[in-house]
């Protein structure tokens, strides 16, 4: 016994079935008309090389003017005028897929500067600060040349990042921040140590995800 597809209704003989073009010609004339005008030409934009209609638009039709996508609002007759915010509004795709380059784009962007100063017994703060806008990252703060460490965190100036202490001479934490944040790092050592001044050994970095 034939069953029916969900979407279209399109018969499916049964195996036992004996071929039966008719259900095969049916089928054909139920996809036509379902598919017929969804990828028809007149659902593709039309670029203007001004804002003198080339051709008559429909509402809902799109066109292309001075690289914006707009959509029809109100029927335009070929030679009329193209008045975007009377007769056809910006889609806004444009804005909205250079806010999705411009985001990706920042993806595995990274700061770094070098960690300067003196680390003494007491919790201290460092020379060198990176400044990051809203966003998540991998923190990284390396002080290589330390070597009576007790302890590194990275902090920013309204003491509201928890990078966690390390015991070591080095921090690493992935951290989400909700604004643009100026981070530095604080450090303390069994004795007074004065750092390197080489970025290779003592920075702070930040890599964006």
């Amino acid at each position: 016994m034939a069953t029916y597809t969900n979407h279209y209704n399109l018969e499916k003989p049964a195996q036992t079935d004996i071929y039966n073009v008719d259900v095969f010609n049916a089928n054909a004339d139920k996809a036509d008309a379902a598919l017929y005008g969804k990828s028809d030409s007149s659902n593709i934009a039309t670029v203007e090389s001004s804002n003198v209609a080339s051709k008559n638009y429909v509402v809902g039709e799109l066109l292309v003017l001075n690289g914006i996508l707009y959509s029809v609002t109100n029927a335009i007759a070929t030679g009329g005028t193209i008045t975007p915010d009377s007769n056809c509004t910006n889609t806004n795709v444009g804005n909205e897929i250079k806010t999705v380059k411009e985001s990706l784009s920042t993806i595995g962007s990274s700061q770094r500067t070098v960690i300067t100063g003196t680390v003494g017994t007491n919790w201290t703060d460092l020379n060198g600060t990176i400044t990051i806008p809203a966003g998540v990252y991998i923190i990284h703060a390396q002080l290589g040349s330390l070597t009576r460490h007790n302890g590194v965190y990275i902090r920013d100036d309204a003491g509201g990042v928890d990078s966690g202490t390390s015991s070591g001479d080095s921090v690493l934490r992935i951290i989400s921040f909700t604004g643009q944040t100026t981070l530095r790092v604080q450090a303390r050592a069994t004795e007074s140590q004065v750092l390197s001044s080489d970025v290779r050994f003592d920075y702070l970095e930040a890599i964006r995800l």
